[in-house]
Protein backbone atom coordinates (compact mmCIF):
# COMPACT_ATOMS: atom_id res chain seq x y z
CA UNK A 1 0.00 0.00 0.00
CA UNK A 2 1.46 3.37 -1.06
CA UNK A 3 -0.17 6.53 0.27
CA UNK A 4 1.27 9.67 -1.33
CA UNK A 5 0.02 13.19 -0.54
CA UNK A 6 -3.28 11.93 0.85
CA UNK A 7 -5.71 14.10 2.84
CA UNK A 8 -7.24 11.49 5.11
CA UNK A 9 -7.25 7.69 5.11
CA UNK A 10 -8.77 5.42 7.76
CA UNK A 11 -8.16 1.67 7.78
CA UNK A 12 -10.18 -0.47 10.18
CA UNK A 13 -9.79 -4.25 10.62
CA UNK A 14 -7.39 -4.42 7.68
CA UNK A 15 -4.63 -7.00 7.23
CA UNK A 16 -1.55 -6.13 5.15
CA UNK A 17 0.55 -9.26 4.80
CA UNK A 18 3.23 -11.07 2.78
CA UNK A 19 4.34 -8.16 0.57
CA UNK A 20 7.83 -7.19 -0.54
CA UNK A 21 9.41 -3.97 -1.74
CA UNK A 22 12.36 -1.61 -1.52
CA UNK A 23 10.94 0.74 1.16
CA UNK A 24 7.76 0.28 3.21
CA UNK A 25 6.90 -3.20 2.02
CA UNK A 26 3.58 -3.31 3.84
CA UNK A 27 2.66 0.39 3.94
CA UNK A 28 4.56 3.40 2.64
CA UNK A 29 3.49 6.94 3.52
CA UNK A 30 4.96 9.94 1.72
CA UNK A 31 3.92 13.54 2.29
CA UNK A 32 6.61 16.22 1.93
CA UNK A 33 4.13 19.10 1.93
CA UNK A 34 4.82 19.99 -1.70
CA UNK A 35 1.26 19.50 -2.95
CA UNK A 36 -1.00 22.55 -2.41
CA UNK A 37 -4.14 21.94 -0.39
CA UNK A 38 -7.46 23.34 -1.66
CA UNK A 39 -8.67 26.10 0.67
CA UNK A 40 -12.03 24.38 1.18
CA UNK A 41 -10.49 21.14 2.53
CA UNK A 42 -9.08 20.27 5.92
CA UNK A 43 -6.17 18.21 4.73
CA UNK A 44 -3.18 17.24 6.79
CA UNK A 45 -2.01 13.87 5.54
CA UNK A 46 -3.78 11.97 8.32
CA UNK A 47 -3.67 8.16 8.28
CA UNK A 48 -5.39 6.11 10.97
CA UNK A 49 -5.03 2.36 11.44
CA UNK A 50 -7.45 0.77 13.91
CA UNK A 51 -7.41 -2.94 14.78
CA UNK A 52 -5.12 -3.62 11.82
CA UNK A 53 -2.37 -6.16 11.34
CA UNK A 54 0.79 -5.60 9.28
CA UNK A 55 2.74 -8.85 9.11
CA UNK A 56 5.26 -10.95 7.18
CA UNK A 57 6.34 -8.13 4.85
CA UNK A 58 9.92 -7.79 3.59
CA UNK A 59 11.74 -4.58 2.62
CA UNK A 60 15.11 -4.59 0.91
CA UNK A 61 15.99 -1.29 2.60
CA UNK A 62 13.79 0.49 5.19
CA UNK A 63 10.47 -0.20 6.91
CA UNK A 64 9.58 -3.85 6.56
CA UNK A 65 6.07 -3.25 7.90
CA UNK A 66 5.61 0.52 7.63
CA UNK A 67 7.75 3.38 6.31
CA UNK A 68 6.67 6.95 7.03
CA UNK A 69 7.97 10.22 5.61
CA UNK A 70 5.66 13.05 6.56
CA UNK A 71 2.02 13.24 7.52
CA UNK A 72 0.49 11.95 10.73
CA UNK A 73 0.04 8.23 11.33
CA UNK A 74 -1.98 6.80 14.23
CA UNK A 75 -1.67 3.09 14.94
CA UNK A 76 -4.40 2.13 17.42
CA UNK A 77 -5.01 -1.35 18.90
CA UNK A 78 -3.02 -2.83 16.04
CA UNK A 79 -0.26 -5.40 15.52
CA UNK A 80 2.96 -5.04 13.51
CA UNK A 81 4.60 -8.47 13.56
CA UNK A 82 7.08 -10.70 11.75
CA UNK A 83 8.20 -8.01 9.29
CA UNK A 84 11.78 -7.75 8.00
CA UNK A 85 13.84 -4.79 6.78
CA UNK A 86 17.33 -5.61 5.62
CA UNK A 87 18.59 -2.18 6.72
CA UNK A 88 16.50 -0.40 9.38
CA UNK A 89 13.05 -0.41 10.95
CA UNK A 90 11.67 -3.93 10.76
CA UNK A 91 8.22 -3.04 12.09
CA UNK A 92 8.14 0.73 11.55
CA UNK A 93 10.65 3.20 10.14
CA UNK A 94 9.83 6.85 10.87
CA UNK A 95 11.91 9.32 8.85
CA UNK A 96 9.68 12.40 9.15
CA UNK A 97 6.20 13.32 10.33
CA UNK A 98 4.26 12.28 13.41
CA UNK A 99 3.62 8.68 14.44
CA UNK A 100 1.35 7.84 17.36
CA UNK A 101 1.22 4.33 18.82
CA UNK A 102 -1.70 3.55 21.09
CA UNK A 103 -2.36 0.18 22.78
CA UNK A 104 -0.52 -1.58 19.96
CA UNK A 105 2.09 -4.34 19.73
CA UNK A 106 5.34 -4.39 17.75
CA UNK A 107 6.47 -8.01 17.92
CA UNK A 108 8.87 -10.42 16.26
CA UNK A 109 10.21 -8.02 13.64
CA UNK A 110 13.80 -8.00 12.39
CA UNK A 111 16.17 -5.47 10.82
CA UNK A 112 19.85 -4.64 10.64
CA UNK A 113 19.16 -1.86 13.19
CA UNK A 114 15.92 -0.97 14.93
CA UNK A 115 14.33 -4.38 14.73
CA UNK A 116 11.00 -3.15 16.05
CA UNK A 117 11.18 0.59 15.36
CA UNK A 118 13.68 3.01 13.89
CA UNK A 119 13.18 6.75 14.40
CA UNK A 120 15.40 8.92 12.24
CA UNK A 121 13.29 12.07 12.22
CA UNK A 122 9.91 13.41 13.19
CA UNK A 123 8.02 12.75 16.41
CA UNK A 124 7.08 9.39 17.90
CA UNK A 125 4.52 9.19 20.69
CA UNK A 126 3.49 6.04 22.51
CA UNK A 127 0.67 5.20 24.88
CA UNK A 128 0.52 1.73 26.47
CA UNK A 129 2.14 -0.18 23.61
CA UNK A 130 4.35 -3.28 23.75
CA UNK A 131 7.61 -3.85 21.88
CA UNK A 132 8.60 -7.49 22.27
CA UNK A 133 10.85 -10.13 20.69
CA UNK A 134 12.28 -7.89 17.96
CA UNK A 135 15.82 -8.41 16.70
CA UNK A 136 18.54 -6.10 15.36
CA UNK A 137 20.85 -8.45 13.48
CA UNK A 138 23.70 -6.06 12.71
CA UNK A 139 23.32 -2.85 14.71
CA UNK A 140 21.71 -1.19 17.74
CA UNK A 141 18.15 -1.24 18.96
CA UNK A 142 16.48 -4.61 18.83
CA UNK A 143 13.27 -2.99 20.04
CA UNK A 144 13.76 0.71 19.33
CA UNK A 145 16.55 2.64 17.64
CA UNK A 146 16.40 6.44 17.97
CA UNK A 147 18.88 8.07 15.63
CA UNK A 148 18.96 11.49 17.26
CA UNK A 149 21.71 12.81 15.00
CA UNK A 150 19.04 13.25 12.34
CA UNK A 151 18.26 16.58 13.98
CA UNK A 152 14.50 16.57 14.47
CA UNK A 153 14.05 13.28 16.27
CA UNK A 154 12.24 13.37 19.57
CA UNK A 155 10.34 10.79 21.56
CA UNK A 156 7.45 12.86 22.85
CA UNK A 157 5.92 10.39 25.29
CA UNK A 158 7.33 7.02 26.14
CA UNK A 159 6.54 6.60 29.82
CA UNK A 160 4.31 3.58 29.40
CA UNK A 161 6.34 1.49 26.97
CA UNK A 162 7.02 -2.12 27.93
CA UNK A 163 10.06 -3.84 26.48
CA UNK A 164 10.45 -7.59 26.86
CA UNK A 165 13.31 -8.82 29.04
CA UNK A 166 15.78 -11.28 27.62
CA UNK A 167 15.85 -9.79 24.15
CA UNK A 168 17.88 -6.99 22.60
CA UNK A 169 15.27 -4.36 23.36
CA UNK A 170 17.17 -1.13 23.55
CA UNK A 171 16.67 2.60 23.28
CA UNK A 172 19.83 3.90 21.62
CA UNK A 173 21.00 7.17 20.14
CA UNK A 174 23.89 7.90 17.80
CA UNK A 175 24.40 11.34 19.31
CA UNK A 176 24.26 10.30 22.97
CA UNK A 177 21.11 12.35 23.56
CA UNK A 178 18.03 10.68 25.01
CA UNK A 179 14.81 11.91 26.59
CA UNK A 180 15.54 12.82 30.20
CA UNK A 181 13.02 10.36 31.59
CA UNK A 182 14.93 7.46 30.07
CA UNK A 183 18.54 8.65 30.14
CA UNK A 184 19.54 7.15 33.47
CA UNK A 185 18.01 3.78 32.75
CA UNK A 186 19.54 3.62 29.30
CA UNK A 187 23.08 4.74 30.10
CA UNK A 188 24.50 1.19 29.65
CA UNK A 189 22.86 0.99 26.28
CA UNK A 190 24.49 4.23 25.16
CA UNK A 191 27.87 2.96 26.23
CA UNK A 192 27.57 -0.45 24.68
CA UNK A 193 25.23 0.43 21.85
CA UNK A 194 23.52 -2.95 21.67
CA UNK A 195 22.62 -4.53 25.00
CA UNK A 196 19.22 -4.64 26.67
CA UNK A 197 18.72 -1.64 28.93
CA UNK A 198 15.08 -1.62 30.01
Amino acid sequence: VYLKHVCEVTMTDVSITANSGQVGAGLRIFDDGSVPVPSNKACGGTITMKRCRVSDNHAVALGGGVYQFGGMLTIDHSLLDSNVAEQQGGGLCLSDGIAILSDSTIEGNKAGAGGGLRVGGGTLTDQRSRIVRNVASGGPGGGLYVEASAGTTRVAKWATIRLAGGWTSCLCSTSGTLPSASSARCAPCLLGGRGPCL
